[in-house]
């Protein structure tokens, strides 16, 4: 028997009650149906409107679905008559950081700020205090446990926010455009910290995002459309169809367009590059091979 996913989705829809008193209801997903496998790396790809953050509020229950169910490790969580302790146990399960760590803030210290949620889950005080050391060791950021959040840059914020949710020790992470208000340092340190999680930590990552780049590092792509998923499988695959992205108002990577045009000049370059480090390792091998001369 194969194991519960950690997270599936059954013909939800979701409509946004018109309370102008014109006009109807604005529904704005269709019908979504999908399954996340524990220790599953997600990019949930898609333009502005196109429904991530419904989507990702509603797994969360800070929304409530029109239709259709959600189970996070088989507890339908769309169930109006869910007791507090299965809500408790589910809210235990599944983390969330926004895009912008300032709606996240509660706290005037940023250790205090990571005990939070843990608090919330009462979680014994002895316990807390090991969980908030270890969440600020994993984002880097022990040195500030006891800074201002409001003193702090974006990108450090943004690494408090994920330490306040590392120390509720769930299974999955939503990540809900949590870089598309960083610089590019504050990006890259974020990025790496969810590779990390995923990858030595087997957290289940469904990172939210319109940045093709970042969600090239997944290995899994979904691409939601005006309320529906259009296209599902690893970046290679949904990056080969750039037709059917341009649709979607998307375009390929960067670093996988070059790729394209070098494959179409005769040159031989592996199936797996959609990063930018993937990019640079094949024009070095290239160079080193000799079928690329230097200058």
């Amino acid at each position: 028997m194969s194991e519960t996913p950690l997270l599936r989705v059954e013909n939800l829809k979701f409509k946004y009650q018109n309370t102008g008193g014109k006009g109807s209801d604005r529904e704005v997903l269709h019908g979504l149906s999908f399954t996340v496998e524990r220790g599953e790396y997600v990019a949930m790809l898609g333009h502005n409107g196109s429904g991530k953050s419904t989507l990702a509020k509603l797994c969360m229950m800070i929304l409530d679905p029109t239709e259709g169910h959600i189970f996070v490790d088989g507890v339908d969580i769309a169930d109006p008559e869910l007791t507090d302790a299965q809500v408790l146990a589910v809210r235990k399960k599944v983390g969330m950081v926004f895009q912008n760590p300032d709606n996240q803030m509660v706290a005037t210290m940023a250790e205090e700020e990571v005990a939070f949620g843990p608090e919330n889950l009462g979680i014994p005080s002895a316990e807390i205090r090991q969980r908030v050391d270890e969440a600020l060791k994993a984002v880097g950021m022990s040195e500030y446990a006891k800074k201002e959040p409001s003193r702090l840059s974006g990108g450090q914020k943004q690494r408090i926010a994920i330490a306040g949710i590392l120390a509720m020790h769930p299974d999955c992470i939503f990540f809900d455009e949590s870089t598309s208000m960083l610089d590019p340092q504050g990006r890259k340190d974020v990025m790496e910290i969810i590779d990390r999680l995923n990858r030595e930590d087997g957290v289940t990552i469904i990172h939210i995002t319109h940045d093709m780049n970042e969600a090239a590092r997944a290995k899994r792509v979904m691409v939601l459309h005006e309320g529906n998923f259009v296209m599902d499988g690893t970046p290679e695959e949904v990056f080969a169809q750039p037709e059917k992205l341009d649709a979607c108002r998307l375009t390929v990577p960067q670093c996988t367009q070059v790729m394209y045009r070098l494959k179409a000049l005769g040159f031989e370059i592996g199936d797996r590059v959609t990063t930018p480090e993937d990019c640079a390792e094949a024009i070095r091998s290239l160079l080193g091979s000799g079928e690329v001369r230097h200058g």
